[in-house]
């Protein structure tokens, strides 16, 4: 559904200073969690 550089945008836009994840996640139409798999599946 998202393309490798999509998921880096919105990590990147979720861990910006100030950035609440649910509101980045409530924008990109997916869950918070998601968010945060795709943040430990590039560490």
């Amino acid at each position: 559904r998202f393309s490798l550089e999509e998921k880096r945008a919105i990590v990147a836009a979720a861990f910006a200073p100030g950035a609440v994840v649910s509101d980045v996640a409530r924008r990109a139409d997916v869950c918070a969690s998601l968010i945060y798999r795709w943040r430990h599946g590039a560490a």
